[in-house]
């Protein structure tokens, strides 16, 4: 079992909510925990710093007047959200 799954195992059973977004809108998106600004570490309850992220960032997105609204497009653009979930996307 990797790290990364231990972790997953952990966070859910302690009902965590887990996330790659340690940024502020339109700021660049950390790879490392010495990447996430001061002003977000300093609001957080717990961090734990389990590996560096490579690749693509997430694809973040709200429900919004029935449809996903995409705030962010990354590794998963709006034409593969949209057929994945078979809904709106915007």
């Amino acid at each position: 079992t990797s790290d990364s799954l231990r972790f997953h195992d952990i966070a859910s059973g302690l009902g965590l909510v887990v996330s790659t977004s340690a940024n502020r809108s339109g700021e660049p998106t950390p790879r490392a925990l010495d990447d996430v600004p001061d002003e977000i570490l300093r609001r957080a309850d717990a961090v734990i710093d389990v590996w560096t992220l490579a690749g693509v960032p997430s694809t973040v997105a709200r429900w919004e007047g029935g449809c996903l609204v995409v705030v962010r497009e990354g590794a998963v653009d709006r034409a593969r959200l949209a057929a994945l979930t078979g809904l709106t996307v915007e």
